[in-house]
């Protein structure tokens, strides 16, 4: 039987013994509010990790991926520094593209002239499983400056957004 004005929620809750019901109430609100503040959480670091590739094409919308030619590039590039990040991302304006006989898969690597690219440092794997960005590779990156001229050993990086820096440059005309 239905009663009016029944409430099960509030009846229930009557049903507890006083000093239970706030504890209750408590460990519930904290699950309600948890679930989709983990959620906005792992978006905002799915954001940030696509952060650069958003930053190089401009378009804070879609995720960019390399054009299809040159995708798995391995070579050197030359260029401009655009703009350089705190976080260690360069971007540069590509002037010249010499793939790797060896290495680079990439099937039209002259179509990354006039492109601009994000470089980042290569990660290497530290102690345990953590991967740890190349910190030569970061101090290079962080200390470029917008307009320097560089040639830099690079690759793509395997999602086709950003390109790794292989080698730090050590020619004083290199950079």
């Amino acid at each position: 039987m239905c009663y009016k004005g029944f409430n099960a929620s509030k009846n229930i809750l009557n049903l507890l013994p006083p000093m239970i019901r706030p504890l209750l109430t408590a460990t519930l609100l904290s699950f309600a509010f948890a679930i989709p503040s983990g959620a906005q959480d792992s978006e905002k670091d799915k954001e940030k990790q696509t952060e650069p590739a958003k930053e190089a094409s401009g378009d804070s919308k879609a995720v960019p991926s390399l054009p299809e030619g040159v995708l798995n590039f391995y070579g050197k590039v030359t260029g401009t520094v655009e703009a350089v990040d705190a976080q260690g991302y360069m971007k540069v304006k590509v002037s010249k593209a010499e793939a790797d006989a060896a290495k680079n898969k990439a099937t039209k690597p002259e179509s990354l002239v006039g492109m601009t690219i994000v470089v980042t440092p290569l990660a290497k794997k530290g102690e345990g499983a953590e991967s740890v960005l190349d910190a030569a590779a970061l101090a290079y990156v962080k200390g470029s400056r917008v307009g320097d001229p560089v040639t830099l050993d690079v690759r793509a990086s395997s999602k086709g957004v950003v390109f790794r820096l292989l080698k730090v440059p050590t020619a004083a005309g290199a950079k």
